[in-house]
């Protein structure tokens, strides 16, 4: 459980070993820590892993974990759009075709991230409306800038562009 230790024994001075997390699901290891410092040897985030080599006492390894949460990014069909019409959107740095009428999972996220939402606004059309459920995890938009801003939060958040 979160915040809780387990000793794993005794071994030799020197004696390199393994020790790995199991990342529940919707988490990911987002820091490792040894002490002594010194004792370790590598470190996999991604992995859940640390190699330590031990010494003289106690070898501490501890791992942090953070909450990932999914964007779901959605276009409504408005007046004169047809649903299957394409439209593109950039989430950060990140992509996004769209077709009205549908959503895409637009990313995974650490808990409590801003994300910027920006759709390509085609010529002659406009954003008539932004929604964002749940709307308490709304910050900000523009409609004539086609954009949103949204902080991310527990499960999943879905921006609504019409």
């Amino acid at each position: 459980p979160a915040g809780s230790c387990v000793s794993f024994g005794t071994y030799l001075h020197g004696t390199q070993i393994t020790v790995q997390e199991i990342i529940p699901t919707s988490m990911r290891v987002s820091g490792i820590a040894v002490d002594p410092s010194d004792r370790l040897v590598s470190a996999n985030l991604s992995a859940g892993t640390a190699v330590v080599r031990i010494g003289q006492g106690k070898t501490s390894v501890s791992f942090t974990n953070e909450l990932l949460v999914t964007l779901e990014l959605c276009k409504v069909a408005g007046t004169g759009v047809t649903n299957g019409t394409s439209f593109t959107f950039k989430v950060e740095t990140q992509t996004y075709s769209v077709a009205a009428g549908s959503c895409t999972n637009a990313g995974t996220f650490t808990f409590g991230t801003e994300v910027t939402i920006q759709e390509t606004v085609p010529g002659g059309m406009l954003v008539s409306d932004i929604t964002v459920n749940p709307s308490d995890r709304l910050i900000s938009t523009n409609l004539q800038a086609g954009s949103a801003v949204v902080k991310l939060g527990d499960g999943k958040t879905t921006v609504s562009f019409t």
